[in-house]
């Protein structure tokens, strides 16, 4: 399987727009300074670690602009103790020494981008290594509903609210969307509840954001997230209010069925493991 930057390249997704004829909002791709690498078998394994080398170091600035560089740099460990090969796409590289290094730093910065330290994994190392597999998944871009279940701080069904266009938060986002929790699988919300993300559209200020609040959707959040998302985006983020980040693209859920608005196919909304804390 050729390895894909669906999260980190996702860190991509971070944070991903509700990008669907039912929010009616433009996706547009939040780290335009971000290309996944290019595949060594188009330009060669030069470029192709320099790019890669290039993109973690981007990432790694905002990761100590959230004070997290320590957590990073330990969390690498426990990642090299779990992910000790290179994937297998690259064996014959001419850089494949310096490719392992790179893929469990890949790993390591998605954990840290969402929430996790390295005293937040399970003691249990085989609980520990179900983590970080896990995250292995999602920047491979395999990762399944139960991974981003587990690698998500809450996971929510939710109703769109109210979306209102806001550029005056410096966090590099120009707009808000409001949600209603209708059911938690994750996390300390409670039906009612609210809460809001932030999220950038490239359409013109002149016009209107349109928003169906009669749809509903199963989204995955993390308020590191937010955080890690504005300096990507070149802003900082904002102390006003506590807003979250996505960590996977949303499902839209009709008909008991969850449609993901990004790869992936539908899954069942029975099949949502509720004991998740």
């Amino acid at each position: 399987m050729a390895l894909k930057f669906m999260m980190l390249g996702p860190l991509v997704a971070m944070p991903l727009v509700l990008a669907s004829a039912a929010l009616a909002i433009q996706e547009t791709p939040s780290e335009s300074d971000s290309p996944p690498p290019p595949s060594p078998s188009e330009t060669g394994s030069d470029t192709f670690v320099e790019t890669w080398s290039d993109i973690q170091s981007n990432r790694a600035q905002a990761i100590q602009s959230i004070g997290k560089a320590p957590q990073l740099q330990a969390m690498r460990a426990q990642v090299r103790n779990v992910i000790r090969k290179s994937p297998s796409d690259f064996v014959n590289a001419t850089r494949r020494n310096v490719i392992p290094e790179l893929y469990q730093n890949e790993i390591a910065q998605f954990l840290v981008s969402v929430g996790y330290g390295p005293g937040d994994l399970p003691k249990a190392k085989g609980d520990a290594a179900s983590i970080i597999l896990a995250a292995e998944n999602a920047v491979t871009g395999s990762a399944s509903f139960a991974d981003k279940q587990i690698l998500s701080q809450m996971v929510v069904r939710a109703k769109p609210v109210s979306i209102t266009p806001d550029t005056s938060l410096g966090d590099g986002f120009n707009s808000t969307i409001e949600f209603r929790v209708l059911e938690s699988y994750k996390g300390s919300s409670a039906p009612d509840e609210t809460f809001k993300i932030r999220q950038f559209s490239d359409r013109p200020p002149e016009t209107p954001l349109q928003i169906n609040t009669e749809q509903e959707f199963v989204l995955f959040l993390s308020s590191e997230n937010y955080k890690f998302s504005a300096f990507k985006q070149r802003g900082r983020p904002s102390s006003a209010s506590q807003f979250l980040g996505e960590t996977f693209a949303p499902y839209l859920v009709q008909n008991g069925q969850m449609f993901p608005l990004g790869e992936g196919r539908p899954v069942p909304l029975s099949s949502i493991n509720r004991g998740t804390s």
